[in-house]
């Protein structure tokens, strides 16, 4: 889930990182952004380090999904990205990255070369974090559920002994019993936002003071038992990633120069969202 592509959106790090390639014939283009036969090596190199052998068709499709979801970030949601962003997702990826053998081979595929490690590494990298970011957590992508949330939260507080069993967005929680059975993860972790200290001090039916809220939804939760376990409430779904990212990038064009290149494209990408977008 990486992106590398060519902008116009004046950030400095970009005027000798994308157009380095200039002169030269792109292999295909997304939105008019041109790919080059180095970005499909580069691709290549990474997929290796992650331990997959990649044939140029298949790089290429990890190209075009993620030069997809750069289109969505700057075009659509007008997200504009600075040399200091990719620098400071650089330093995370370095501190908080759970595969450190892994990110060790990235670097040594780029042989020292920071810019083209930038480029087509940590740059898609932080594209994808900040799309996804963006969707999940953004009150206007999500403003129906979040909306229906507050009422939800509002109604629950003001009568907490009302009976909500029947309501088609009732939740049943034993917090025990999920940790047990997931191990404490990943399902239960949303639930450690709570603070422990406010959970002791509430009656049996009382509503926490705030909306629990993640990646899946938002959850309004009612006490139930004296060990700060059991909840019952509301769980509100969030809008699905994939539908909400199909739509804005259903009038996206895709052209693919090579003949060649182009038929394996099209084999591999059969029946995909991306097959629709390619210039036939």
């Amino acid at each position: 889930m990486r992106h590398n592509n060519k902008l116009f959106w004046s950030v400095p790090l970009f005027v000798g990182l994308f157009f380095s390639a200039c002169g030269k014939r792109p292999i295909a283009k997304v939105d008019g952004i041109p790919i080059y036969s180095e970005d499909i090596k580069d691709e290549k190199g990474i997929q290796h380090a992650y331990g997959a052998n990649y044939t140029d068709e298949e790089a290429l499709l990890l190209l075009f999904q993620q030069k997809l979801r750069e289109y969505v970030l700057l075009k659509k949601l007008s997200i504009k990205i600075r040399e200091k962003d990719i620098e400071k997702e650089k330093e995370r990826i370095d501190r908080e990255t759970k595969a450190p053998e892994i990110l060790n081979r990235v670097k040594a595929y780029f042989n020292k070369d920071k810019k083209r490690y930038l480029k087509a590494f940590v740059y898609p990298v932080l594209v994808s974090r900040l799309l996804e970011q963006t969707f999940y957590f953004d009150t206007t992508i999500q403003k129906k559920g979040y909306m229906l949330s507050r009422e939800k939260f509002k109604a629950l507080k003001e009568h907490p002994n009302m009976d909500i069993k029947n309501d088609s967005f009732y939740i049943s929680l034993d917090l025990e019993k999920m940790e047990k059975e997931n191990k404490g993860i990943p399902f239960v972790l949303p639930f450690y936002q709570m603070d422990s200290a406010v959970l002791r001090s509430l009656p049996l039916k009382g509503v926490y003071p705030e909306i629990i809220e993640d990646r899946l939804g938002y959850y309004i939760l009612r006490k139930l038992d004296k060990k700060s376990k059991k909840f019952d409430g509301f769980f509100i779904r969030k809008r699905s990633f994939n539908k909400w990212f199909h739509d804005n990038i259903k009038d996206v064009k895709i052209e693919i120069f090579d003949k060649e290149m182009k038929n394996r494209v099209l084999s591999r990408a059969k029946g995909s969202y991306i097959e629709k977008l390619i210039i036939k």
